[in-house]
């Protein structure tokens, strides 16, 4: 989180990008519900940068989705001088669709979205667009649907990265139309607010009360008579559907290095040595959690930021051979009535050292679901985007569904793959008896994660109530892989 020196740093850091651009849009945010003694702040700093505007480097994009604690909103890194990138989005980073239409208007000009459905219907979708070269700002502010009713708010939420954007979240755009916008200033309530809690040391994201999943911090001690050994941190677990019903597992028995969801390689040649980083009881290899980086809340999404570290058990003394980013995101979106909710989570990965990590041919490691306690070969079931159950094994498919029983009703969890990812669509290991997969590009052969290099990865999780509707899946990985096109322009 930043200190109060940063904070600092941050004023200033606003003062002169409204400085530099004064006479251009002034459309920028960095938080919708900043506080109005943080605004008078800015507008202090405003006057102390005016004639001292020294130039500083743009924040260490490690930063790049931190935010301060509640009531400190920190302010953009970086705004362009000319032109407007717009990205519609469904992950952070995820392929771009866009039109610049944007150019230097006079101070009386507005902000106007439009976004196009496409060939897909719309809806429940997380879209978002970058503030950068809008110039000029004036906290807080909101997204406006113009609709035959009138205007509707909508909350938005800013996030601060090396291009800062500000996300909301569409609903109900039929193909082949679309919806209009403006940025207004002032906020919009939101029903409900993502958070993320304290759970006796861990990490645990609720959608207002309910939690959504929990990623453990504090390293799990497996239980009496299994081996210590087995004891872990760096993973997801629970995973609750909207009803509250928990479906993933933890240290199950048969196979207790297998908890909730979690990533690593199992096959690798690292400085000559082969350290499996999956397979805990060989000794040779560990994922353990490392640090927070962040946490962020509010009315579009709540997530957070961990760093991981690949361990080689296998050297003189332990070696992190990788160092491994997760951002993790859960949207404001379904809930206990529409009994399904959304969560993304990207992976970041970069040696750790000069020497490269070379994954080899094998057939599982990579990120892996461990499903529900009780989900047996007999009740759990298996559904591929092809139409496939368990046979689905090493099928290369865009999203695959595990589903059990729950109280009196079905329970799962789809997970999506992404068309930037490694071999999109990646080989997906589906166990012929237990309630488990992992997408494994390295089923297709040997491959390597070099120094200076970043290889990341995304998924989304579509956890449901009830049984899978195979057409409300395809829906949303299109929303996830084919995002809606966004036009922004100005208007006078």
């Amino acid at each position: 989180m930043a200190s109060a020196g940063h904070r600092t740093r941050s004023l200033a850091l606003a003062a002169r990008i409204k400085y530099h651009l004064r006479g251009t849009l002034h459309l920028q945010e960095w938080k919708v519900d900043m506080t109005t003694s943080q605004h008078e702040r800015i507008q202090t700093s405003l006057v102390e940068a005016k004639d001292n505007s020294p130039r500083r480097k743009p924040w260490d994009t490690e930063r790049s989705v931190n935010q301060a604690p509640e009531g400190r909103k920190k302010l953009p890194n970086r705004v362009g001088h000319v032109g407007m990138l717009v990205t519609a989005l469904t992950l952070l980073g995820c392929s771009q669709r866009t039109t610049n239409t944007t150019q230097q208007p006079d101070s009386a000009a507005s902000i106007v979205i439009t976004v196009e459905a496409g060939a897909h219907d719309r809806r429940d979708t997380p879209i978002s667009i970058t503030l950068d070269g809008i110039g000029e700002i004036t906290p807080p502010l909101h997204v406006l649907e113009i609709t035959d009713d009138g205007p509707r708010p909508i909350p938005s939420q800013f996030e601060e990265s090396e291009s800062p954007r500000l996300w909301f979240i569409v609903s109900d755009i039929p193909a082949g139309s679309r919806r209009r916008y403006e940025l207004r200033p002032g906020m919009a309530a939101a029903d409900t607010h993502m958070t993320v809690q304290n759970a006796s040391g861990n990490l645990e994201i609720r959608q207002g009360r309910s939690p959504v999943l929990r990623y453990n911090t504090v390293r799990f001690t497996p239980p009496a008579p299994i081996d210590d050994v087995y004891g872990r941190n760096g993973h997801i677990h629970p995973v609750w559907t909207p009803a509250g019903r928990i479906v993933t597992d933890e240290c199950p028995p048969d196979h207790a290095h297998q908890s909730g969801i979690f990533f690593a390689f199992t096959k690798t040649e690292f400085e000559g040595r082969n350290p499996n980083f999956w397979d805990l009881a060989g000794k040779t290899g560990r994922v353990r959690y490392a640090a927070t980086e962040a946490t962020t809340h509010g009315p579009v999404y709540g997530g957070f930021r961990v760093r991981h570290d690949h361990e080689d058990l296998t050297a003189p003394s332990p070696k992190t051979a990788l160092t491994e980013t997760w951002d993790v995101r859960a949207w404001n979106i379904g809930g206990r009535d529409a009994k399904y909710r959304l969560f993304d989570i990207t992976t970041s990965i970069r040696c750790a050292t000069a020497s490269p990590l070379q994954i080899l041919k094998y057939h599982y490691g990579g990120m892996a679901i461990r499903g529900a306690r009780g989900w047996t070969t007999e009740n759990c079931r298996f559904h591929t985007a092809d139409g496939k159950d368990r046979d689905g094994n090493h099928t290369r498919v865009r999203w695959v569904d595990i589903a059990g029983p729950a109280a009196d009703t079905t329970a799962g969890v789809t997970v999506m793959t992404h068309p930037d990812n490694l071999r999109f669509p990646e080989p997906v290991r589906i166990h012929p008896t237990m309630p488990y997969m992992v997408y494994t590009p390295a089923h297709l052969g040997d491959w390597s994660i070099e120094p200076g290099h970043t290889h990341s990865v995304r998924y989304r999780y579509y956890v449901h109530d009830g049984d899978l509707d195979p057409e409300t899946a395809e829906r949303l990985w299109r929303d996830f892989a084919e995002p809606p096109v966004v036009r922004v322009e100005t208007s006078r």
